[in-house]
């Protein structure tokens, strides 16, 4: 089944169906880039935290659908 990327504000939101795999390994180098910019804030709101956790199982997510496809 399509994997739909929708929970974060900074990264758009796509359906990884209509993408090739290139362009998903894109994706989540986006949003590991992502990851790091928002893990440098010393003081993190509970908030944030659950973002950073949130964007983690996207990008475990979004591996298992790459590696899942034919």
């Amino acid at each position: 089944s399509p994997y739909t990327l929708s929970l974060h504000d900074a990264l758009p939101i796509f359906d990884a169906s209509t993408l090739s795999d290139d362009q998903i390994v894109a994706s989540i180098f986006d949003i590991e880039n992502e990851m790091n910019r928002l893990g440098a804030v010393k003081n993190k709101p509970k908030k944030l935290e659950a973002k950073l956790h949130d964007m983690a199982g996207d990008i475990e997510a979004l591996v298992k659908y790459v590696d899942g496809r034919a």
